[in-house]
């Protein structure tokens, strides 16, 4: 007959090797140190092996200094240098905040965990992160630290090589943010034994299995080692292309700059970004080092599909723009080229016909970026205060569409009210354009007539001051404090 197999527990394979392994010191050992049972069923759920481990060390072998464990470390030495090391004494978490990174991240439990957290820490500190900018992105705390050192220490080499040529004091800080975390999770993949950072948690107890997406990084994990080596080493050799085409073809002397803008340049492929920069050049007739300019000034714009970026292009020629100026006013906002001219485009040329603009195409050269303005909170609150003060208002935002361009409260409002209440000016008879094309002090001495720009420097003050005040009254009565019973 063939022989039968059956798969063992963890419970029955310690017991065949003489483990002395007792769940309840664990479960005891992990309360005394200040995790609740949310925190221990969590860690259970997704790292059963550390409810396997071993409490603490034999009290015969402490004094001694002898380690009795040759198959690894107690869950003793790990709490002590990961939730007491790391956590608690080098980055200085709160205890709550500390408990909540190992419920996200039960291996750092491990040796090994435990173990990769440190050298994360060390790797970081030497390129410049403090411990207190670590504690600052606790929500992307328990991921970073489980990257792999020698991944991130690649990364580093990457981000230093002549490809890139990131100053080593901006590196530390720019693995650090969070918006990094999506390059991170190509070339310096989680270990599988964080498996909840990857599979999802319900509230911090089970898995949402209903709630997990198939990711790339979790098909990359299942794969193997070796696939995922593969996989790193490709995604590397993209990257390089990239930024071999942005250096020597395009002409971006600064890519860490570019990198520190928009980290996931480097995740789109190199076919991408030549067919964006032939569009640029052929579409709107730029020149190389203008389109470095374009890309360096908003990077987004490479992830921009060529057909919306069209799209935008051909409604503004419905709206009558000139040829010759197109590429001067994407050059100056290349923002714009990412916008959908069907939804706040489409609202702004509207609200500019109602309030009596007859050549929106010329309005829109002298202005371009009123296209991306909000029209309920941006134009109608500038459009009716100056209404309230202008007998020609559609006169003057036709003479002057840069009024649109101001801040209400800190240069409109304040200058208007200096106007009327301190000088007590006729401002009707002033036009937009005088009263704000100059700076502050210019404004005080070329308009209101002051000696120096020291008067109206005063009633701005005062007036934010009231503002402030006003503002917090407000949301007090908005929302009152409940009384205390």
């Amino acid at each position: 007959d063939a022989p039968r197999y059956e798969v063992s527990s963890l419970q029955q394979e310690a017991e065949l090797r003489g483990d002395r392994h007792d769940i309840d010191e664990v479960i005891a050992l992990l309360v005394e140190s200040g995790l609740s049972g949310k925190d221990i069923a969590a860690i259970f759920s997704h790292t059963p092996s550390i409810s396997m481990m071993k409490a603490r060390r034999d009290p015969s072998t402490i004094a001694t200094g002898q380690n009795d464990d040759s198959r690894g470390e107690t869950l003793e030495d790990t709490l002590n240098r990961s939730f007491f090391g790391v956590l608690s004494s080098t980055i200085k978490l709160r205890k709550y905040d500390a408990r909540k990174v190992l419920r996200e991240c039960p291996g750092l439990l491990t040796k090994r965990g435990s173990m990769s957290a440190m050298e994360v820490v060390s790797i970081l500190s030497n390129l410049g992160v403090s411990p207190t900018s670590l504690c600052r992105d606790k929500a992307a705390l328990p991921m970073l630290l489980s990257r792999s050192p020698a991944s991130l220490f690649r990364f580093v080499a990457f981000l230093s090589s002549d490809y890139v040529r990131m100053p080593v004091a901006k590196i530390g800080p720019f693995i650090r943010r969070s918006e990094c975390a999506s390059v991170l999770d190509l070339i310096a993949p989680l270990p599988r034994y964080n498996s909840n950072l990857l599979d999802g948690v319900d509230d911090g107890i089970g898995l949402a299995d209903n709630d997990i997406d198939s990711t790339p990084i979790q098909k990359l994990l299942r794969d193997g080692s070796e696939n995922m080596e593969n996989e790193t080493t490709k995604r590397y050799n993209a990257m390089f292309k990239t930024a071999e085409f942005l250096r020597e073809e395009v002409g971006i002397e600064d890519m860490g700059k570019v990198l520190a803008a928009f980290p996931q340049v480097f995740t789109i492929e190199r076919d991408r970004v030549i067919e964006v920069v032939n569009f640029l050049h052929e579409e709107l007739e730029l020149y190389h080092d203008e389109i470095a300019k374009i890309i360096e000034a908003y990077p987004m714009i490479l992830e921009t599909e060529t057909s919306q970026m069209l799209k935008v292009i051909d409604y503004l020629r419905s709206l009558e723009v000139t040829e010759d100026v197109l590429g001067s006013i994407f050059r100056a906002f290349p923002a714009l080229l990412s916008q959908d001219p069907e939804t706040t485009m489409k609202e702004v040329v509207e609200f500019l016909k109602e309030i009596g603009v007859t050549n929106i195409g010329r309005f829109i050269t002298r202005l371009p970026p009123v296209l991306g303005y909000s029209v309920e909170k941006d134009l109608k609150p500038k459009w009716e205060y100056l209404k309230a003060v202008s007998q020609f208002a559609s006169f003057e935002v036709g003479r002057f569409p840069a009024y649109f361009s101001y801040p209400l409260e800190r240069v409109i409002k304040s200058r208007y009210e200096y106007l009327l209440v301190v000088k007590r000016y006729p401002v009707q008879l002033l036009s937009v354009d005088d009263i704000l094309r100059f700076g502050d002090k210019d404004f005080a001495i070329n308009v209101a007539k002051d000696e120096d720009g020291i008067t109206y420097a005063m009633f701005v003050k005062l007036r934010n001051e009231k503002l402030k005040s006003s503002t917090k009254r407000k949301g007090l009565l908005i929302n009152p404090r409940p009384h205390n019973k």
